[in-house]
């Protein structure tokens, strides 16, 4: 985030977040883990879609955390949906939204049968 890039407050986790580069991994030239998105997302949770639209290549981009219900347990049907809206935190510091969302299928056992969809509030998204 920027208050690391500039200097600011260290983080506990310094073997994972780079002060040069997206994550460690990258800063070490070992290209994106496999298993988990840059600043510690999980890349299961991590997706991206494309609209048609008037971005710099001619679509636009979007970016969102997932969390999905386990399908083969889950025995609600329809699933429900809840579109997971964030606040000021997760835009400062967006390496936290999976966190958010972990934690309310944690604390409430029924949103763990829900798809929850939380999108990223970056500019140009």
């Amino acid at each position: 985030t920027g208050l690391v890039q500039s200097g600011g407050r260290q983080p506990r986790n310094r073997e994972y977040i780079s002060r040069t580069h997206c994550c460690r991994a990258c800063e070490n030239g070992q290209g994106h883990n496999r298993d988990w998105w840059c600043a510690g997302t999980p890349s299961a949770m991590f997706r991206e879609v494309e609209f048609p639209g008037r971005g710099p290549k001619g679509k636009l981009v979007a970016h969102y955390i997932i969390h999905e219900p386990d399908w083969s347990t889950c025995e609600v049907t329809p699933t429900p949906a809840l579109l997971f809206l964030h606040g000021a935190n997760t835009f400062n510091w967006p390496e936290t939204l999976h966190q958010e969302v972990r934690s309310l299928v944690r604390e409430n056992p029924r949103a763990k049968d829900f798809v929850i969809i939380a999108p990223f509030a970056t500019k140009g998204e």
